[in-house]
């Protein structure tokens, strides 16, 4: 994928940043062409991509569209939640989860976990604290793109996203 200065992009587990630089930079005196990324939330933090790495080229996403994220979660509502009632296998596909960046697998990931949670509350139970914290941690992931996509506020972005989740 070409990517242009300016562009907004989703970079790995980091969230949205914006490209604010694409060309040779000196790092441990050697020179290299790198795409340098600008976390939307965080103007003191920079990615140095190198454009030859291609692994680390491949965690950067161009930003959905706001038509699409519509699409990404209506298509989310339709499917059937994933739970995993094995504990350790749960944390373990999680975790997978989390560090892919994907974003329709983290937002399902959402969906089952608040579901659950609801379910649970329902009978009078508790629902696992890993479990929580995977949702706060999803949440986060998330929330930087979407607020970026939408032009929202961050703080926003976790009713939008369980809004358009309910059923």
């Amino acid at each position: 994928m070409d990517f242009k200065q300016g562009d907004f992009v989703s970079y790995g587990t980091h969230g949205a940043c914006k490209i604010i630089y694409i060309g040779d930079v000196e790092i441990n005196r050697e020179m290299r062409e790198y795409y340098v990324l600008e976390p939307c939330n965080s103007t003191s933090s920079k990615y140095y991509v190198p454009k030859n790495n291609a692994s680390a080229v491949a965690r950067i996403k161009k930003l959905l569209s706001p038509s699409q994220l519509e699409e990404l979660l209506s298509a989310v509502v339709g499917k059937d939640d994933n739970w995993i009632e094995n504990e350790p296998l749960r944390k373990e596909r999680y975790k997978e989860l989390l560090s892919s960046g994907n974003s329709e697998d983290i937002i399902c990931m959402i969906r089952t976990l608040h579901h659950r949670r609801k379910e649970l509350l329902s009978l009078g139970k508790k629902f696992h604290m890993c479990d929580e914290n995977f949702i706060k941690t999803a949440e986060q992931l998330i929330s930087s793109e979407v607020a970026q996509i939408l032009n929202i506020p961050q703080e926003k972005v976790g009713e939008y996203i369980r809004s358009k989740l309910a059923n």
